[in-house]
């Protein structure tokens, strides 16, 4: 078949189960066709003058079935059009319902979704890509367990640059999410703490690197916005994937973050400046590893946050 035939709107339209429709009713009409012979040309034409042959008697039997079967494959091809039609009608209406819109990707109602694109996308990140996270905490992503460590201290080795935005312990804000059930303090704390530690482990694990005289040729950046507020997370691998999640109150289930997969540029842009006016008017770096030097404040911020309780 040529590109051409390919094109014909009508062989379009038949799908492959109406192909194997067409075929069987095709296959009723010559069933019909052989038996209006066979009684026309045959039984009848031999009947004459024999009204009590066997001949006779078939023939009326004969012609009917003919006409019967002619009649289902008549009935079988209008309900086979119709529900054909209908059914892609169905399947548009479907399609448009479901498809992403060109504004987003995907929508996430659960947080364990999306948590696994962002790994994925991380995991995937080459030595070119700059990763962005805002988060109000780093429980939300789980992004420095303890076997990201060794992934994390070789995307940096290998050249990813990496920031990271967190909510400050003693931010007003906390007052405000601890009012509503959303946040604790003390949980909030408490967590940081739990990361402060993570994050002297791999600069720990990325002096041990230089040491060897290797290069590092990408960078982490890990700072706190105080005051600042953001109603949504984000996460960029300034590629393919920008993911927003949305914070609720609700306590029974605020902390699953339904998130979008967005796609439009100028959200992207509306995303990305977002998260830059957050990263300049934050605290100064608590943790910075770049090629040439590491600069590591997170003993002293957690000291002044214990000693201004």
């Amino acid at each position: 078949m040529t590109h051409n035939e390919n094109k014909n709107p009508f062989f379009q339209l038949i799908t492959v189960k109406g192909w194997k429709v067409i075929k069987q009713l095709g296959l009723l009409i010559i069933i019909c066709g052989s038996l209006y012979v066979l009684d026309n040309y045959y039984l009848k034409q031999n009947c004459e003058g024999q009204k009590t042959s066997l001949k006779c008697s078939l023939s009326p039997l004969v012609g009917d079935l003919g006409g019967n079967i002619l009649q289902i494959a008549i009935l079988i091809w209008f309900f086979e059009i119709g529900l054909r039609q209908e059914s892609i009608k169905d399947m548009q209406e479907i399609f448009i319902s479901t498809q992403p819109t060109k504004h987003i990707k995907g929508f996430y109602s659960k947080r364990a979704d999306y948590k696994r694109l962002i790994e994925d996308s991380f995991d995937t990140a080459n030595s070119s890509q700059e990763i962005k996270i805002l988060c109000l905490s780093e429980e939300e992503v789980n992004f420095f367990t303890q076997q990201n460590l060794i992934i994390i201290r070789n995307k940096v080795i290998a050249g990813c640059q990496l920031k990271f935005l967190i909510l400050h312990p003693q931010s007003c804000l906390l007052d405000c999410l601890d009012r509503v059930k959303f946040a604790e303090k003390a949980t909030h704390k408490s967590l940081l703490e739990g990361l402060s530690g993570k994050l002297n482990q791999l600069v720990n694990m990325l002096e041990i690197y230089r040491a060897t005289n290797q290069p590092i040729k990408g960078s982490i950046e890990v700072r706190f916005h105080k005051d600042l507020f953001s109603p949504i997370g984000y996460y960029s691998d300034s590629r393919n994937y920008r993911i927003v999640w949305m914070y609720f109150s609700d306590p029974n289930n605020g902390n699953e973050y339904p998130a979008f997969h967005i796609s439009n540029k100028d959200l992207i842009d509306d995303a990305e400046r977002h998260f830059d006016t957050l990263w300049q008017g934050s605290e100064k770096d608590i943790l910075k590893v770049t090629q040439n030097n590491t600069n590591n404040k997170i003993k002293q911020i957690f000291q002044e946050i214990s000693e201004n309780k």
